[in-house]
């Protein structure tokens, strides 16, 4: 019962708040300043939240009039609002996580950018909580309650829109799915903050020409007392597919920790002439289904990391006799790419700490610490 008592939980509040709103709508203020009129991004709306009910659909208006690439900084308090639309440039900033909080009452995605065809769009969130909706009518629907959604515009140019920056720092997203991007030519950068869903995954990342880093940072899965099972919680901590041709997603994870889910802590595939450069460093990858599968056309440098306390396989390739979801690869899924890396510590994980066995891992890959059992 513990593993759905936080959702519901979460759930009841967001309906108590909505109804507290509905009676008695707490206004809060807005104002804006300028920091110089020729100065880019020289906007700042100021956000004020002063009743301790919460406020409702109050950073939504300020989004709406705020100008392109304003700073919009939110005091301290409880925001009840639905699924944002951000067409635009826009840093979005709170007074710390544990004292700026947006709540969504509704299912979709907290924020969703909207792709611009010419001018490129950059978007911050820094030093808040945003709690997505949690509940969804069917499972299989539970993974459109996302943190941060991109959304690439059609035509445009050769690569269909602008470039595009994602930055979310010192932040923390829970409930569903924290961030999905499925689009060209754009940067994510996720630091010091924290990833923690319900359902859905940590990090979904799918395109080309992608640059994504992860540094000193926390995804974690459900931890459900029901076992690792995907249906019941977190699908992929971070997950990178390039099905582009000809060009690649580029991925660096650092000093991070990334735990407790259903199938992969992280998972790399680059399809047909796709490709995915991940480097892994001094990172955590424990208590998942496998703590690192990679399949496809991937090169990974992989160095200094913990892999441990997956219930299947520490690092595995999808290459016979290594099945994944319960079945053995075949076809594009197969790897066909580079491993480099040394000194990391792989051991206590449930079938093998390296799938296969007889493939030629670099030397020095794995260094086994003293005590730790070896498969």
């Amino acid at each position: 019962m513990s593993a759905w008592k936080g959702p519901l939980f979460m759930a009841l509040i967001a309906l108590l708040g909505l109804f507290l709103s509905l009676v008695h709508p707490p206004q809060g203020a807005l104002s804006a300043r300028s920091e110089g009129p020729e100065a880019e991004g020289s906007v700042t709306v100021a956000v004020e939240c002063p009743q301790e009910e919460g406020c409702f659909l109050l950073l939504g208006r300020a989004l709406r009039e705020a100008p392109e690439g304003a700073v919009i900084r939110l005091g301290p308090g409880l925001y009840y609002e639905k699924p944002m639309v951000v067409p635009k440039s826009l840093t979005i900033e709170g007074a710390g996580l544990k004292r700026t909080e947006i709540r969504i009452v509704d299912p979709g995605a907290a924020f969703t950018l909207k792709g611009a065809e010419t001018t490129p769009i950059a978007f911050t969130l820094k030093a808040l909580t945003v709690r997505t909706h949690v509940l969804a009518p069917r499972i299989e629907d539970s993974g459109q309650n996302v943190g941060v959604l991109w959304e690439s515009a059609r035509g445009g140019g050769e690569d269909g829109h602008a470039p595009f920056t994602i930055t979310i720092q010192n932040a923390r997203i829970e409930g569903g799915t924290g961030l999905v991007v499925n689009g060209r030519n754009g940067s994510v950068r996720l630091l010091r903050s924290k990833i923690l869903t319900t359902v859905g995954n940590g990090l979904a990342i799918e395109g080309g020409n992608l640059q994504v880093s992860v540094e000193d940072s926390v995804i974690a899965g459900p931890s459900s007392p029901l076992g690792l099972d995907p249906l019941l919680g977190g699908w992929f901590g971070v997950a990178f597919f390039s099905k582009i041709k000809g060009e690649e997603i580029q991925a660096s994870i650092k000093g991070s920790g990334i735990f407790d889910w259903g199938l992969a802590g992280i998972a790399a595939r680059g399809f047909g002439d796709g490709r995915v450069k991940l480097r892994i460093e001094d990172s955590e990858l424990k208590l998942n289904r496998s703590g690192l599968v990679l399949g496809g056309s991937v090169e990974a440098t992989i160095t200094a990391n913990e892999v441990a306390f997956n219930k299947d396989y520490g690092i595995a390739l999808l290459l016979p006799p290594c099945s994944f979801e319960g079945q053995l690869p075949s076809g594009e899924e197969l790897f066909k790419g580079t491993i480099r890396g040394r000194d990391n510590r792989v051991y206590s994980n449930g079938q093998s700490d390296l799938c296969p066995e007889e493939f030629n891992w670099p030397p020095n890959f794995v260094y086994e610490p003293p005590g730790a059992r070896s498969r």
